[in-house]
């Protein structure tokens, strides 16, 4: 299990058959978008399992031509949850509930409605037509999607960050994990590095 930052690789690097699972997490106001194409023919084309988690998520919608936008600005007397980031805008941000609007082995397990960490103010305007909507929110309807042929999945929402509280995140890169044909072991030791970066 290895955390490269994306800056570092380019996506041919990644197809090779050593490697069996890509995670994509968010990614940093501080890297420009004009490295975000070079990753697209990875995405479109790779047979490796692919889970990509929030802008993760929104790069592999836009590999498929779908829209990336910031969501409304914020209604007169509303509150801000995080004012230092994209100040003036809604945004989903903190542990809240997800609904499931498809079953999927990707949420096995789990509830119907999850609690899951949020922290984004852009979401993917529509679901590309090669994939399926798995999970929404009132204020984001694309919460999560998974590709239609392939092992291909995205959320919106940040299953890499949870706690004893907020487990269903842990039960979803789980399942991912599961779904890849790795180990639980993997789970777990990917589990233990995210905690660590999001604890630095």
């Amino acid at each position: 299990c290895v955390m490269v930052h994306f800056t570092e690789i380019r996506g041919e690097d990644l197809d090779r058959s050593c490697v069996k699972a890509i995670l994509i997490t968010g990614r940093s106001k501080a890297v420009g978008r004009d490295l975000d194409a070079t990753f697209y023919p990875l995405i479109r084309n790779t047979q490796i399992p692919i889970f990509g988690f929030c802008g993760g998520m929104q790069l592999i919608g836009q590999a498929y031509s779908a829209k990336v936008e910031r969501m409304r600005e914020l209604r007169a007397g509303e509150k801000d949850p995080n004012p230092s980031y994209r100040p003036g805008w809604f945004k989903e941000w903190g542990f809240l509930p997800v609904r499931i609007v498809k079953r999927d082995p990707l949420f096995e397990g789990l509830p119907e409605e999850i609690v899951v960490r949020e922290a984004h103010a852009a979401h993917v305007m529509q679901v590309p037509a090669e994939f399926e909507l798995l999970a929404s929110t009132d204020e984001c309807k694309v919460q999560a999607f998974k590709h239609r042929q392939r092992l291909v999945y995205g959320t919106q929402f940040h299953p890499e960050v949870n706690d004893d509280d907020h487990p269903h995140g842990r039960v979803i890169v789980g399942n991912f994990f599961r779904l890849a044909g790795l180990g639980p072991e993997l789970a777990a030791r990917f589990a233990k590095m995210t905690a660590e970066q999001v604890r630095a």
